[in-house]
């Protein structure tokens, strides 16, 4: 089981009260205000609050006894609202709670994760397709052993 199989297995997970999420290969260029909150998987993660500048996933391996372990870094945005909505930071700290509750049962990702994921929260301001979000980037750190 690979990184592909694992992040299709991340999206399909469902976070009550995020309207629609994607796949890497479905990523839409804009994201419209009738589809928030969405879920996006970003091969590129973001170093800064604003999807300006971009380090392509992390990939880093070493060995041990001949069995590979390989260390993977993926982004996980959510998009609340267009800023300035009110009420999008309350809704973004819900999100949270519901994104967390989500992914506690399944930390393996259905064992494709050979350790239980870890991620950090980061709350901010991002733009996607353009535009301007109050959302919530999800770093994902995932161990695999080949």
């Amino acid at each position: 089981m690979g990184i592909r199989e694992a992040i299709s297995a991340l999206v399909s997970i469902e976070v009550e009260g995020v309207r629609c999420r994607w796949d890497v290969d479905e990523l839409p260029g804009q994201v419209r205000a009738a589809q928030l909150p969405a879920l996006l998987p970003l091969l590129e993660a973001p170093q800064e609050g604003v999807l300006r500048h971009h380090e392509r996933g992390q990939v880093s391996t070493a060995r041990f006894d001949g069995t590979l372990r390989m260390e993977y870094e993926l982004a996980h945005l959510l998009l609340v609202a267009p800023v300035g909505k009110h009420g999008a930071d309350a809704q973004a700290l819900a999100l949270v709670d519901a994104y967390v509750a989500a992914l506690k049962d399944d930390p393996t990702l259905g064992g494709r994760l050979a350790e239980a994921m870890q991620y950090a929260i980061e709350p901010g301001v991002y733009e996607y397709g353009g535009d301007r979000f109050v959302g919530v980037l999800f770093r994902h750190k995932w161990v695999f052993m080949l």
